[in-house]
């Protein structure tokens, strides 16, 4: 479920910040990278190659695929919303550590991240969005990510949050509603599916 790249990746993106890194950050990279090694698994199928790029043309597609998983997850509206969000959340880690990467491994780890997102997709029942992205969002709860970012929060799923930053994230890098849309959907759902549990018997 790609969390030993998010996991690095945040702790990388903590000590890149860090002018100093503390003894806590150094131990969260060394767990990240443990937890990614110790659940790792191959991918099922031969990863798609994409060919050699320049940083900035990795990055670029990072933007789109982002934000076309975005669009698909508001599309596919998954009645377990969690699996799916990942496909969001984990290029989104990818950009955070390319910087640290050698420059030819950038290609090879975007074609091992969308491969991994069509696996996931296709896993979890994915739907594929037909239509092009929406030009505005719909009034509504939510309608910027500061309010989005308060409900995450208030609802309290890790999930919840971690799309909402990570849609936030790549919303600055690279403008597109369908961030916003996801986020919202998610937010929607898992604020559903806590509700049900909660009043199972």
């Amino acid at each position: 479920m790609t969390h030993g790249l998010i996991r690095t990746a945040h702790a990388v993106r903590g000590l890149a910040a860090a002018d100093e890194p503390s003894d806590l950050q150094i131990d969260e990279l060394a767990r990240g990278l443990a937890f990614w090694a110790t659940v790792y698994s191959p991918l099922s199928g031969a990863i798609e190659a994409v060919p050699d790029a320049d940083p900035t043309l990795v990055g670029q597609s990072l933007s789109q695929l982002t934000a076309a998983y975005a669009g698909h997850y508001t599309a596919t509206k998954p009645s377990f919303p969690i699996p799916l969000i990942h496909t969001i959340t984990a290029p989104a880690a990818l950009r955070l550590v390319l910087a640290e990467l050698p420059a030819d491994l950038h290609a090879i780890s975007l074609s091992a991240v969308i491969s991994v997102n069509r696996q996931l997709f296709g896993a979890f029942g994915g739907r594929a969005a037909t239509t092009s992205p929406p030009n505005a969002v719909e009034p509504g709860i939510g309608d910027d990510f500061a309010s989005l970012a308060a409900l995450a929060v208030d609802i309290g799923d890790e999930h919840a949050i971690k799309l909402c930053e990570a849609a936030m994230r790549e919303h600055a890098v690279h403008p597109d509603p369908r961030y916003l849309t996801a986020a919202r959907t998610a937010m929607d759902l898992i604020s559903t599916s806590s509700i049900s549990r909660r009043s199972a018997p």
